[in-house]
């Protein structure tokens, strides 16, 4: 029989998942909580089932559901030749325990030969729940949806702040124009209006890419913010060249007006960012 030792550590809300193999020097075990794994065939297809549960010292293994800090399950089912994702219905709570939640995960589980199994993935979404839970996050804000989680994550950790944000601005499709406002017997009013469609966007740089256009000199205020899209006022002049009425900028105006305002997005991105509120972004799925 195959056992998975699960060990956490509470303090840093780490998991992991060990291999045990009892044969090689049965005087060294220590009771505790394992991953028991069963071989399952179905029309000729080969599928795993693993269930939490206390081995004794005698090698008795007592079936149970087993609590890592906010998160609890007892079964774990993985199909390789169905699918690359392993399966468990865990029970998250929130950080006084009164509220809890099932929770559907499904995210990446490598299996190389016989019973060896990689957890990578599952270690990793355990992790990012029960810190998000740890500091009073709400069961009913995670996401359904935790491979997509965990997939982004694991992008934001390859590529990074620089190249993750980066994208994300060549997303936004941006138009400029002039514009103006005569009055007579005072003075005239000259800017320029900048507006910015935001649909598939991250919601979370869309908040840091606010921050920094209100700290940009050339940023004056908001004039409408929606959903689809942001119009900001900038380079607002009383002495400005006129115009008649709103003209758009010309395709060159355009391409320098990008390349000024990206160049400073992506310098001024590390002031404002937050690591660990941009992945608990991601756990709710936004």
């Amino acid at each position: 029989m195959i056992y998975y030792r699960i060990d956490y550590d509470c303090s840093k809300h780490l998991i992991s998942f060990k291999k045990s193999d009892f044969s090689d020097n049965q005087s060294c075990f220590e009771p505790g909580i394992f991953l028991k794994v069963d071989q399952v065939e179905n029309d000729n297809e080969t599928a795993f089932d693993f269930k939490t549960g206390y081995l004794s010292s005698n090698y008795d293994f007592i079936p149970c559901p087993h609590l890592m800090g906010y998160v609890e399950f007892e079964q774990l089912k993985f199909a390789p030749s169905h699918s690359t994702k392993c399966h468990l219905i865990a029970t998250i709570y929130e950080h006084e325990f009164s509220i809890k939640r099932n929770l559907d995960i499904r995210v990446p589980m490598y299996w190389f030969s016989d019973y060896d199994f990689d957890f990578t993935p599952l270690e990793k979404i355990l992790y990012r729940l029960n810190t998000f839970l740890a500091k009073e996050g709400k069961c009913d804000s995670v996401s359904s949806d935790l491979n997509t989680t965990y997939n982004e994550i694991e992008i934001f950790n390859r590529l990074g702040l620089e190249s993750t944000f980066r994208s994300f601005l060549n997303r936004l499709k941006i138009d400029v124009f002039y514009n103006n406002l005569y009055r007579v017997g005072k003075d005239n009013f000259y800017w320029k209006e900048v507006e910015i469609q935001l649909t598939k966007t991250d919601s979370y740089f869309l908040k840091i890419f606010e921050r920094i256009l209100a700290s940009w000199k050339r940023f004056n205020k908001i004039i409408s913010f929606s959903d689809e899209i942001l119009i900001i006022q900038i380079d607002f002049d009383p002495n400005g060249a006129s115009c008649s009425g709103r003209q758009s900028y010309s395709i060159d105006e355009l391409r320098e007006f990008r390349l000024e305002l990206f160049m400073y997005c992506s310098f001024a991105v590390k002031g404002f960012f937050i690591e660990e509120d941009y992945l608990n972004s991601k756990l709710m799925g936004s």
